[in-house]
């Protein structure tokens, strides 16, 4: 359940939403989403489950993999949008991305 709980409180960051915001749009208490989060609790309610994967759209049998290529997915989609709004702006952000992941393969 903690790696569960990890990817819960990673999509939650990244959505902005903090930890008590969360628990009450969600419908549970914070320390119960705190419990979840952290893998102290063993039992996760149906409903929670539910509304977990409508707002954060994660999905607890998706194998690594399919869970990058939906990100993956996402981002193109987003990267052709801003291609659109600013391309030059666009084009910089790319031009750093790789850059970026160049010194990361390279590490």
């Amino acid at each position: 359940m903690s790696d569960f709980g990890s990817m819960i409180r990673a999509h939650r960051e990244q959505k902005g939403y903090t930890l008590n915001d969360f628990a009450h749009r969600i419908g549970v208490s914070p320390g119960y989403l705190s419990n979840l989060e952290t893998g102290k609790t063993d039992t996760i309610r149906l409903h929670v489950l539910e509304r977990l994967q409508q707002e954060l759209d994660i999905h607890p049998l998706q194998t690594d993999e399919q869970r990058l290529e939906q990100r993956l997915q996402r981002v193109t989609l987003m990267l052709q949008q801003c291609q659109m709004r600013n391309p030059s702006l666009t084009e910089h952000f790319m031009t750093q991305f790789e850059q970026s992941l160049e010194l990361l393969m390279d590490a």
